[in-house]
């Protein structure tokens, strides 16, 4: 993200949401959706800002009338994220070790007869 400076008007950045429920005097997190809420700009070019003091609408703190000029829009996305599966491995770490190694000589196999074939 670029530095701001005189001329940006809008920040960017994001939250995420995660809305609790009370279960047994305990606060629980259901680990089915959350939000993201994203706050941007939308760059419009309409034209080069010829505005003068005589136009309607001409607005002295911003030297333009606000109509058919460039300018920065605010925007706003929100999202609902489904979580699909939200899992940890059950076992020692030893346990995830023979996998690997039943993975990697699966894998080993499956080459050799790829290339005999």
């Amino acid at each position: 993200m670029k530095p701001p400076n005189e001329y940006d008007w809008y920040n960017s950045g994001s939250i995420l949401v995660y809305l609790y429920e009370k279960s047994d005097d305990k606060w629980v997190l259901p680990l089915e959706h959350h939000y993201l809420i994203e706050f941007s700009h939308e760059d419009r070019y309409w034209g080069y800002c010829e505005c003068t003091p005589n136009l309607e609408g001409y607005d002295a703190r911003y030297n333009c009338c606000g109509n058919g000029c460039d300018w920065s829009a605010p925007q706003v996305k929100v999202q609902k994220i489904e979580n699909v599966l939200f899992k940890s491995f059950d076992g020692n770490a030893s346990d995830l070790w023979e996998l690997e190694d039943k993975w990697s000589n699966n894998k080993e196999e499956h080459k050799r007869e790829a290339i005999e074939k």
